[in-house]
């Protein structure tokens, strides 16, 4: 009737079986044997250890129609038709390509900055020049 004299024993495994001293609990020692084992037809995934069935080629169906087997993933993905005769080419001529209006467009955004860039130049020229003047009077002393 005293529960201290069975905390103060050491717990026992029977044979075969070790102590879990987080769990104070026995486990199965893991053997080569059993890890080896599978049933016929299985094999042992050495990434989980665990048994698996044998997947035979001649058992796997085929795929519907439009659809092929992924080497990689064994499953049907849809077959993906890229062809030169989906997309018809044009030829191009000689001068087709050009756009006045993108030509006009992109010339009136050309002036439209540089009259800006002057446009800075004119309001602030007198604090530019005392900017770049100590600027060079520093560098040189």
């Amino acid at each position: 009737m005293n529960d201290n004299s069975s905390e103060s024993e050491p717990k026992t495994c029977p044979e075969g079986q070790y102590l879990n001293p987080s769990t104070n609990r026995c486990k199965k020692l893991e053997t080569e044997a059993a890890q080896t084992e599978c049933k016929e037809g299985y094999y042992r995934n050495p990434l989980t250890g665990r048994c698996k069935k044998v997947e035979e080629a001649a058992t796997i169906s085929d795929c519907p129609e439009g659809y092929e087997r992924n080497p990689e993933t064994n499953r049907c993905r849809k077959i993906q038709t890229n062809n030169a005769s989906d997309y018809p080419v044009q030829e191009i001529t000689e001068g087709t390509y050009d756009n006045p209006r993108v030509f006009i467009a992109v010339w009136a955004l050309v002036a439209l900055g540089a009259a800006v860039v002057i446009f800075i130049l004119i309001q602030f020229r007198q604090e530019l020049r005392k900017f770049f003047i100590s600027r060079v009077i520093r560098r040189h002393r």
